[in-house]
């Protein structure tokens, strides 16, 4: 994020903080953060630094409550911040202090009830050309890889292109919801509520391949969907880091979240109606269309496979036989 000139001045972070902030932007980027949020990050720090240089803190445990509200204050009065940045930063340094207290820095978290006003979120789809750049990426190692991590990956892709699932709601899935024999599955959405979402026949076949793949690792009681080589289930970092280093390798910046914004802008593209589109992505906001309770609406059925299939068509295009006759063989033979 571009950091604004101005108050908290142009020089580098000062010493006080260089440590532990170097030290936290730097897991930052082992565990697979965006080059984006990597660069807020560092920028409130650096304003925050500034700050506490003047004040003479010299060290994280030496900040309290008090000293945050002051900080606040004065980002509140640049005026020619926006609003969306303002609260960024105040955001930044609650996740940074949350890390200062799981790693031992502080014994006292200072962040408490300082209300931190979220900025409205703007989704950020890929254009069609960035989409088939992605999956160019993706197809490129289909030798250079093991069908396992390929197909695994591919699983991965179409479930948030093709569902617009959050990367938590992902690693939660388990095979028995995404049985073929069924034409819908149930996912856990955000809050700990369920969301119905159509199963098209793409996606059928996109699991059916996986499917088998995923019987080669998996023991005999595992049933979580995504797993490692090693048969555990596969953590929502790994599937970030997924997508993160696929995007890398075409030369992109972008991050999971990304394809869910994209699928939900392909759907509204399309004509499907919004409230259709808030039952397929679990949208809280949308409290008097958005139920969750399992609905198995036969119009949202049909406006996602109408919106959905042939994009889904063209990336998981198939390059061989059907690996299974119909959508019931699978279900036949168990899991897989």
């Amino acid at each position: 994020m571009h950091c604004p000139p101005g108050q908290f001045g142009n020089d580098p972070l000062p010493n006080v903080f260089l440590d532990t902030s170097e030290e936290y932007l730097l897991e930052l980027q082992v565990t697979m953060k965006s080059a984006g949020y990597i660069r807020s990050a560092s920028a409130s720090l650096k304003h925050f630094g500034i700050f506490c240089a003047a004040r003479l803190i010299t060290h994280p445990d030496q900040v309290k409550r008090a000293d945050l509200l002051d900080f606040q204050r004065q980002v509140n009065e640049r005026k020619d911040w926006s609003d969306s940045y303002r609260a960024q930063i105040m955001r930044n340094l609650r996740t940074y202090f949350g890390w200062c207290m799981d790693v031992g820095y502080i014994t006292e978290m200072p962040f408490v009830r300082i209300r931190v006003t979220p900025p409205a979120k703007k989704p950020k789809p890929l254009a069609d050309e960035e989409v088939e750049r992605l999956m160019d990426a993706h197809r490129r190692t289909a030798f250079s890889t093991t069908p396992f991590v390929y197909h695994r990956r591919e699983m991965i892709l179409a479930a948030l292109l093709g569902w617009g699932l959050r990367v938590h709601e992902l690693e939660a899935l388990d095979i028995d919801d995404l049985n073929p024999a069924n034409d819908y599955i149930v996912a856990i959405n955000k809050g700990g509520g369920t969301k119905t979402l159509p199963y098209p026949e793409e996606l059928k076949r996109v699991y059916m391949r996986w499917a088998r793949l995923r019987a080669t690792k998996a023991g005999p009681d595992d049933r979580s969907l995504l797993i490692t080589t090693k048969g555990e289930r596969l953590p929502k970092e790994q599937i970030s880091a997924t997508i993160a280093t696929l995007a890398a390798s075409a030369g992109m910046d972008v991050n999971a979240h990304r394809l869910r914004d994209t699928c939900g802008t392909s759907l509204l593209s399309d004509d499907v109606p919004v409230e259709r589109v808030a039952k397929i992505l679990g949208h809280r906001s949308i409290k008097t269309t958005l139920t969750y309770a399992a609905v198995r609406d036969e119009g949202v059925a049909e406006s996602h496979a109408r919106a959905m299939n042939p994009r889904l068509r063209e990336m998981f295009r198939e390059t061989g036989e059907p690996l299974f006759q119909n959508t019931k063989d699978l279900a036949a033979q168990g899991d897989g």
